[in-house]
């Protein structure tokens, strides 16, 4: 297998798009983030890549409040955008001052509670920027079939 295609899909993965794990393997970051939402582990090896707390034993990682409950309902849900999109929501997302990293800790949701970098207002704030990324996205979308329909008209 080519070292650029993801383990996955077997796409080419862009420069952009790549996710390597800590044992090796190479996914794009669409598959990876689908994966890592149902599951912490490798999708090829199944090695552990994101830690979560016995549910027995006290814990480094937040634990939910209704406050905290009732905020991540007011929050909007991400859909995930199509495939041709992605690398304009990466490159307007880092240029916003986030990396990929950050992309997928907002997505995944997993967060060590003395991580001060990813508070809820933070992650908050993230959504909202890349909510307006997706939203300028599909705006410019439309405009160009609304262009190309009036080149049809004339």
């Amino acid at each position: 297998m080519n070292n650029e295609e993801c383990c996955m899909c077997f796409e080419e993965i862009s420069g952009s798009d790549n996710c390597t794990t800590p044992c090796g393997h190479q996914f794009c970051f669409i598959c990876l983030c689908r994966s890592l939402v149902n599951r912490n582990t490798c999708p090829c090896c199944r090695t552990v890549l994101i830690e979560t707390p016995d549910e027995n034993e006290d814990s480094d990682y937040e634990s939910e409040s209704d406050e905290e409950e009732e905020e991540e309902e007011e929050e909007e849900d991400f859909d995930f955008p199509e495939d041709d999109n992605l690398d304009k929501i990466i490159k307007s997302f880092s240029e916003k001052g986030y990396g990929i990293t950050d992309l997928m800790i907002m997505l995944i949701g997993r967060i060590k509670k003395d991580d001060n970098r990813y508070n809820p207002e933070t992650i908050k704030k993230m959504y909202s920027d890349l909510n307006e990324i997706v939203d300028d996205l599909d705006n410019q979308k439309d405009e160009l079939k609304l262009f190309a329909a009036e080149d049809v008209r004339f």
